[in-house]
């Protein structure tokens, strides 16, 4: 794996784990979920915390080592798994970050439904 790929990964999963926590405290500690609301409305506040936690997934399958096998007397094999890898890994990243944003654009909208109720 590149290790600018890793540390993104390692820094996004920072940034999702940031981002759940404010969300979660907001939630609990604000009291942002009105008590009266009905059950589906409720759970109109759980889809960023999906996103986000879907992110991670991705972020963990980048950090997570795969066994390659790979015949050491072929650079040519060498050559291709490895950027076939590194090409899987950034994909995996890209996916991570794009549930990040679906995340923050699923909250801000209920947090804007919400200053309406």
């Amino acid at each position: 794996m590149l290790p600018a790929v890793g540390a993104a990964a390692a820094s996004l999963m920072t940034g999702l784990g940031a981002l759940q926590g404010i969300y979660l405290g907001m939630l609990g500690f604000a009291k942002f979920i009105p008590e009266s609301a009905q059950w589906w409305e409720k759970a109109m506040f759980f889809p960023p915390l999906m996103c986000w936690m879907a992110g991670l997934y991705q972020c963990l399958k980048v950090a997570k080592t795969e066994e390659l096998t790979i015949y050491r007397h072929s650079p040519a094999d060498i050559r291709q798994k490895l950027g076939d890898l590194a090409k899987e890994k950034q994909r995996e990243l890209d996916l991570a970050f794009y549930w990040m944003l679906g995340g923050l654009m699923a909250a801000f909208l209920l947090v804007a439904l919400r200053m309406k109720m």
